[in-house]
């Protein structure tokens, strides 16, 4: 085997060690934190999110670059909204022309109170069924993901799915309380379903 083949092989076995290592481990950095948070303000520039180091991993199969970050939080009108996961998803084509068009999003959150999730969705998009819901809701928690599609010019399709749990909520109807309201919910367009409700 003469050093051309030796050389071939070795730059081979680097590539393939290296497109692994990015499959399975990913590299950790900080670099792409401005992108992730610029993202979130065009959604609106009321709500901040803080962050912590980024996880870019490769999804060959799809033909990705998958970005997530732990522990971020939304700051909303000094309010902290305490999130599990972010994990956002570029084609590799977009990602090497430095062009990063948002393919996915995926959020997941922490136990939350359920009034802060209304106010950020107030300030987001205020609308009478959140005035509503805000002055009936008086306690309670809520654990949710929510998955975004996006099309090529970085608008929210219409498929989305929220989906999450509520516990332990306090709501006021017409001056009577009822108390310990749970349920399972799944939000797809415009079509609510309740499940395991008590």
């Amino acid at each position: 085997m003469n050093k051309i083949t030796k050389s071939a092989l070795f730059l081979l076995l680097i590539i393939f060690i290296g497109i692994f290592y990015l499959s399975v481990i990913g590299i950790q950095t900080n670099k792409f934190n401005q992108l992730i948070k610029s993202k979130f303000s065009e959604i609106n520039e009321k709500i901040e999110l803080e962050l912590n180091d980024v996880n870019i991993i490769l999804d060959i199969r799809k033909f990705n670059v998958d970005i997530k970050t732990y522990g971020p939080n939304l700051i909303v009108d000094d309010k902290k909204i305490q999130l599990e996961k972010i994990k956002t998803s570029f084609s590799i084509n977009s990602f090497v022309k430095k062009n990063f068009v948002v393919k996915k999003l995926i959020i997941s959150t922490k136990k939350n109170k359920i009034k802060d999730i209304v106010d950020l969705l107030r300030i987001y998009k205020n609308s009478p069924q959140l005035f509503i819901l805000n002055q009936t809701i008086k306690d309670g928690d809520l654990i949710a993901q929510i998955n975004l599609d996006f099309n090529d010019d970085g608008k929210i399709k219409n498929n989305f799915i929220i989906n999450g749990i509520i516990k332990k909520t306090k709501i006021n109807i017409l001056n009577e309380e009822i108390d310990n309201v749970e349920f399972d919910f799944i939000i797809q367009d415009k079509i609510i379903t309740l499940n395991n409700v008590k």
